[in-house]
């Protein structure tokens, strides 16, 4: 088991308390929380890469001390040690991230379409939501996507893909365009309502279990878990409703899906 090294945060027990508190920090009323935001930017962006977390919060440390004209000192060591201080090294990693950040949507996408389908009464039984049926359904709606790489993206960020969620079910309420209605601007200005959001995410991925798999949606070994200090006592599911459109291509999905073409 895998659990996130986060600092101490006040988390909200509601969704519209985490919306609120997002739009908040979009309008400046609040303060950004920047000794938590990248802490989990690391994670989401490099889920099984700890040199590459440590050398973005080394490298954000080392801006930040440059900025106040304060000398490096011991606290790096945390974060990788001194050697991974350095300007290239942020301007390497921060492009890295640039690149990172445009697949983040399409993971969002797959698991929360995996938390659409629970439970929707107009879906015909088919041993219920799974990863499989909400690739298709995804690779069905959205012209740029292929199967096989939707699986790669999966593949990559299953792991922390509950977060990413999170992430985006704020930017879509909050509805703003462009960097402020993307994941990233959610995870950066507003941890705690992505984490909040994550804790409904990460009970309802480590519990269903699709038909014929041998673990859970979140692997349970692998997966990146919420510390026990920002666990809510009565987490909630921001659940969304299935279009018609969407319901009427799950249900006339077969094994074989070479027949379906995309709108």
């Amino acid at each position: 088991m895998r659990v996130m090294n986060l600092p101490g945060l006040n988390i909200p027990d509601a969704l519209d308390f985490a919306v609120g508190i997002y739009v908040s920090r979009l309008q400046g009323a609040l303060r950004v929380p920047r000794e938590v935001s990248p802490c989990l930017v690391a994670y989401l962006a490099w889920p099984n890469d700890e040199g590459k977390r440590n050398s973005w919060m080394a490298s954000l440390s080392a801006r930040s001390l440059n900025q106040r004209g304060i000398e490096p000192a011991q606290i790096f060591e945390q974060f990788g040690g001194l050697k991974a201080i350095s300007e290239p090294a942020f301007n390497a990693v921060g492009t890295e991230l640039s690149t990172i950040l445009e697949k983040w949507a399409p993971v969002a996408d797959i698991f929360l379409r995996i938390v659409d389908m629970t439970e929707d009464p107009r879906l015909q039984p088919r041993r219920g939501p799974s990863i499989a049926k909400a690739i298709d359904l995804c690779d069905y709606e959205h012209e740029g996507y292929s199967r096989g790489h939707l699986r790669r993206l999966w593949t990559e960020f299953h792991d922390i893909a509950h977060l990413i969620a999170a992430g985006a079910i704020l930017a879509g309420l909050v509805g703003k365009s462009g960097f402020e209605g993307s994941i990233f601007s959610a995870v950066w200005q507003a941890p705690e309502a992505v984490v909040a959001v994550a804790n409904g995410f990460e009970l309802f991925g480590l519990t269903l279990r699709p038909h014929g798999q041998p673990d859970s949606i979140l692997r349970s070994k692998t997966a990146w878990r919420i510390p026990d200090h920002c666990l809510l006592d009565n987490p909630f599911l921001a659940k969304r409703r299935l279009s018609d459109d969407q319901v009427n291509f799950l249900n006339e999905r077969k094994a074989t899906k070479s027949h379906i073409s995309k709108p």
